[in-house]
């Protein structure tokens, strides 16, 4: 009996240790990637997903790409909606990127969303004809002229939050003060 509390003390200790060190090691890579001038991983808020979706307009035909991707949550918003089109995360960081395969796999939409561990600035987005972005302003500004180069007439860019800089949106609506920022290129 002693030995069995000794092992759960063990454990217990060691998930103690193991939970301190993701805190350590999140909150130190989220300055250190902001100081970088990458966006850190900050989810979009549950209560936006529905009007972030709407916003989209999104059909069937659409390859839809979510750059940054976080945990998919939008994805996979987005692919319970819509499930006929096709979905892209890109995230470049391995945890969010380790995480997000997981909870796709746990979701049981590992098959239909597609994960790439990859910089964004490096993909090749020439098939989009829907981006979603949540990044801050110095990479928008940089991915503005990524657009211009690669993206098909009609592609459609949703940035929440901060908007794009070179162009003006189509739509434009808000969310508790933050906004929805949408564009046809």
């Amino acid at each position: 009996m002693i030995l069995f509390f000794k092992i759960v003390a063990f454990l217990v200790l060691t998930l103690i240790v193991l939970r301190l060190f993701f805190i350590q090691y999140f909150t130190k890579k989220i300055v250190e990637d902001y100081l970088k001038g990458e966006s850190p991983f900050i989810p979009v808020k549950p209560e936006f997903l529905e009007q972030i979706v709407e916003t989209m307009e999104i059909d069937e035909k659409d390859t839809v790409y979510d750059l940054g991707c976080g945990d998919a949550r939008m994805l996979v918003s987005c692919q319970n909606a819509h499930p006929e089109a096709k979905y892209i995360g890109i995230e470049k960081n391995f945890v969010p990127y380790f995480w997000v395969k997981l909870r796709l796999l746990y979701l049981g939409k590992s098959a239909k969303i597609k994960i790439i561990h990859q910089d964004f600035f490096k993909a090749d987005l020439s098939d989009a004809t829907a981006i979603f972005l949540y990044l801050i302003p110095k990479q928008i500004v940089r991915l503005e002229e990524k657009f211009e180069r690669e993206l098909k007439p009609g592609t459609k860019v949703l940035a929440f939050k901060y908007p794009l800089q070179k162009k003006e949106p189509e739509k434009v609506s808000g969310l508790e003060g933050d906004k929805i920022y949408f564009y046809k290129f």
